[in-house]
């Protein structure tokens, strides 16, 4: 798997998070609790734009974290070694993660 590869998974991960999240009727237990606010349509179009926000955030973060562009947590900055099954690398630690969650989660925005 590649570099892009890797991250748009995450991007599409992000996604479907999203959709299940404000899926009606409600598929995760974050749907059923949204769906309990009995949100306007313009508040539920404002929850939407805020947990996408959020599930942008976290994603991009772990990203940049698995690139060594930031910490992860209390975790000091580091570079980590992503490995497929078979053993091939995914990351080059060259910033390939970091430039490709860039165009994937912020560029989009």
């Amino acid at each position: 798997m590649t570099p892009e590869e890797f991250v748009r998974n995450f991007k599409v991960e992000k996604d479907r998070l999203l959709n299940s999240y404000m899926s009606t009727p409600p598929t995760t237990a974050v749907g059923v609790h949204i769906q309990s606010l009995t949100l306007s349509s313009e508040h539920t179009n404002v929850m939407r734009s805020l947990l996408d926000q959020a599930l942008t955030d976290a994603f991009y973060t772990i990203l940049l974290g698995l690139d060594g562009c930031c910490g992860i947590g209390e975790a000091m900055q580091q570079t980590y070694q992503i490995q497929s099954e078979d053993g091939s690398s995914i990351s080059c630690s060259g910033g390939e993660i970091e430039s490709m969650a860039y165009e994937y989660f912020q560029k989009s925005v």
